[in-house]
């Protein structure tokens, strides 16, 4: 239920976060007018100093979830942009160090591709991809350490190819941990009961009873909704609008794809050159 609501667009959650923050407030506003207008006139003073210092609390509190969910989104892009630059990069140094071993590990890293350009990203087919990245991943393990170089220059690259994979397990194990959530749910729920404190207090002041009053709180509850659900979206990188992209992924694909078409090509036209030779 929340993966899909996490998938939904923006606006529609957005829509939801402020539906449910509209509807807190008028719940509110009734609790609050248990209290008698001469009571909330005669403590009008109080009421202003703690709403400034629960307002205070609250503006603390949000702002440094933001932050945190912000750098948690950021984090994850980092760690996609660098795992899909290390993949790359093994496969360059497998074509430089072999050709049987280029094969090999160039049909290994395209599978796991494939599977990391949906894996964070389909929730419903998560476990499938998941397998099939580790079983690339694990198989290319096994090529590069069987691998025997026979020459200075495929020690030299292979050396190079180990120390890349080695990375590349890292960058995998980097992006695992950026796809959880940072901010745990008690987080969530002390800040939304802050939330519900800030907006309290707003109806404590010694104001009569109205649509006004109710539109100046609904400002302040909407406003608290909106940050939220920013928050919300940057602490699950993967889901949504707003989203990390996997075009880095996808982008590799393409190239493995066009590297193959030209390769194939060029062996054709030294085929022919050399036929054309013996003729």
């Amino acid at each position: 239920m929340l993966n899909y609501f996490s998938n939904c667009s923006y606006y529609v959650q957005l829509a939801v976060w402020v539906g449910l923050a509209l509807f807190a407030n008028y719940g509110l506003m009734l609790l609050s007018s248990r209290i008698s207008l001469e009571v909330r006139r005669k403590h009008h003073e109080v009421a202003g100093f703690l709403f400034a210092v629960v307002g205070v609390f609250s503006a603390l509190v949000i702002s440094s979830m933001l932050v945190i969910a912000v750098d948690h989104f950021n984090t994850a892009r980092h760690a996609i942009e660098k795992e899909a630059s290390l993949v790359g990069n093994v496969i360059r140094i497998a074509r430089a160090t072999s050709p049987a071993l280029s094969v090999t590990v160039s049909e290994l890293m395209q599978n796991e591709l494939k599977a990391l350009s949906k894996l964070e990203w389909d929730t419903e087919n998560r476990d499938k991809n998941l397998a099939l990245e580790t079983d690339s991943i694990n198989k290319l393990s096994l090529v590069v350490a069987e691998f025997e170089p026979k020459t200075n220059r495929e020690t030299n690259y292979h050396a190079a190819l180990i120390s890349h994979s080695s990375e590349l397990y890292q960058a995998r194990r980097a992006r695992a941990i950026s796809a959880e959530e940072s901010i745990p749910p008690q987080v969530w729920v002390a800040t939304i009961a802050i939330s519900f404190l800030t907006i309290f207090f707003s109806f404590l002041f010694g104001h009569e009873k109205g649509l006004f009053y109710y539109l100046m709180s609904a400002v302040l509850s909407v406003s608290i909704a909106i940050v939220l659900s920013l928050i919300y979206s940057f602490d699950t990188p993967f889901l949504g609008d707003i989203a990390v992209s996997n075009k880095s992924y996808i982008s590799i694909v393409n190239n493995m794809e066009r590297y193959q078409s030209w390769s194939e090509e060029l062996k054709k036209q030294h085929l022919l050159a050399h036929r054309s030779q013996k003729n």
